[in-house]
């Protein structure tokens, strides 16, 4: 059974970080869609989804910044976690408020407790949404 009612998006652009952090993140009951660059990620938000894991640079006209403002414009408490493998000083500028950062390499198990974190705070805040879900 699906942890949430709507499916991660995950965005990056590395396909072997790809496929394993979307067969982690399905192997503990998540559904997934995935993307590998920023288009087919601003497409995919015509869906409702209930997180966002997102590389900050990406090919194409968008970075991971840009996708993160999109999805909370369309959704403005949905989970943000940014994952990078180069040091982003200007996060706390540049990120939405309340996400959180991962530098790669980072282990399934952080990016695991990393989401579930994320989606449990967001669940709190907002218990009647909770009851709606499966989370």
């Amino acid at each position: 059974m699906s942890k949430a009612s709507s499916p991660l998006l995950l965005v990056e652009d590395g396909p072997l970080t790809l496929v394993s952090t979307q067969m982690a993140l399905e192997h503990e009951g998540y559904r997934v869609v995935a993307a590998r660059h920023s288009a087919s990620a601003l497409d995919a938000l015509a869906q409702p989804v209930c997180g966002l894991i997102t590389d900050i640079r990406l090919p194409g006209p968008f970075d991971g910044w840009d996708i993160a403002r999109e999805a909370r414009a369309r959704w403005p408490d949905i989970p943000v976690v940014y994952v990078t493998g180069e040091g982003e000083e200007d996060w706390p500028q540049k990120g939405v408020p309340g996400s959180l950062i991962l530098q790669k390499p980072y282990s399934a198990g952080k990016l695991l407790a990393t989401v579930e974190q994320l989606i449990h705070d967001e669940a709190a805040a907002h218990p009647e949404e909770d009851r709606r879900s499966s989370h």
